[in-house]
């Protein structure tokens, strides 16, 4: 039995927050920081930017600092990690918006709905690539954003659709994981299950409380 702890939305913030300018000069101080916290965890680690990343403008230099530190920064990548003698195979990505099922958004030719449909199909044939890679024992999916509307109830209907998509979900029920882990919906549910069957868990902090949660990967 191999065990998995996942925390999401920790939203690692300094406490005085000065200008604007001052604020985007600490992006790298805040990741360091944030690094430090890390550092003598002294497990393998592995994570995925979500929007808070992204609201900096100044991702890439966040995701170094993340590397520097021995995090695995997954964007659109896999990373394997071996755990007594049996490989773990983790795809990484953001994903995106756009909602679920037969709600999803509609893909019209209007430039914005377009941007939000590529992103997310974008991000969906990542996990495709990603999942038809590895030969690992199992198979993790690791997302900022939901691929299934069942953990982000909770979260006020007519938001639903900006927490996740389900595209993100189809390359799961067409190729199999062992586990779904997302973040980003504070307000939402901590478990879901795929139409194929794969465990899907919110792991935000707001939602599993202080600490974190420990997922079992067992056959």
């Amino acid at each position: 039995m191999i065990r998995v702890a996942a925390v999401s939305d920790l939203h690692f913030t300094p406490l005085l927050i000065g200008t604007v300018r001052t604020r985007l000069a600490r992006v790298r101080e805040d990741a360091a920081l944030m690094c430090g916290e890390l550092a003598e965890v002294g497990v393998p680690m592995v994570a995925v930017p979500g929007n808070h990343e992204y609201a900096a403008r100044k991702l890439e230099q966040v995701a170094a600092v993340y590397r520097s530190a021995g995090i695995m920064f997954l964007q659109g990548g896999t990373a394997t990690v071996e755990v007594r003698g049996e490989q773990i195979g983790i795809v990484g990505v953001k994903g995106g918006m756009g909602g679920f099922g037969e709600h999803t958004l509609f893909p019209s030719m209007e430039p914005e709905v377009v941007h939000w449909h590529e992103a997310a199909r974008r991000d969906a044939d990542a996990i495709e690539r990603g999942l038809a890679g590895l030969g690992t024992t199992y198979r993790i999916v690791l997302l900022h954003y939901s691929p299934c509307r069942e953990t982000v109830e909770g979260e006020h209907p007519e938001e639903i659709p900006f927490y996740g998509n389900s595209w993100l979900g189809e390359p799961v029920d067409r190729l199999g994981a062992d586990l779904v882990v997302h973040g980003h919906s504070h307000h939402g549910s901590p478990r879901g299950t795929m139409p194929g069957g794969a465990p899907v868990y919110n792991v935000a902090a707001p939602v599993i409380g202080p600490h974190y949660v420990v997922l079992e990967l067992g056959r």
